[in-house]
Formats: C-alpha cells, structure tokens, sequence
C-alpha cells in the first residue's frame, strides 16, 4: 500500500493517539489471525487466509513509512 503525501500526513496527525494505537493493535490481531488460520486452518481455504493475511500485512506497512513520505514540517 502506498500513501499519497496527504494520506501521510494524516496518519502522521494521528499516530499519536491512543485510539488509533488501539486500532492497530486490532488490526494487527487480524492479521495474525488470518496468518494462524492459513497455517492450520482447513486447507481448502488456506489461499483465502494467505491473502488475507498479506492484504492486512500490506496496509500496515504502508501505514509505518507514513513518516518517510510525509513531508517535513518547518
């Protein structure tokens, strides 16, 4: 997931909070959710589960460089 400068800055503007670090926290026990539910869930839906996974995975790392796009303030 890329973020526009805007969307950055914005996270930027929030990250800060601990309603959004209680947001992410969730967000992230989904994703180890999906990650357990791929390795021993049923194996027919296990690619489901995989891209999940990597979806959520994707987002959260998209929101962790927020500070490298976001331009500096001064």
């Amino acid at each position: 997931m890329k973020l526009t400068v805007e969307q950055a800055e914005a996270v930027m503007r929030i990250s800060h909070s601990a309603d959004f670090k209680l947001l992410m926290e969730a967000i992230n026990a989904y994703r180890h959710e999906a990650i357990e539910f791929s390795l021993y869930g049923p194996g027919d839906i296990a690619d489901v589960n995989r891209g999940i996974a990597r979806g959520v995975t994707e987002i959260m790392r998209g929101i962790g460089k927020a500070d490298s796009i976001a331009k500096p303030r001064g």
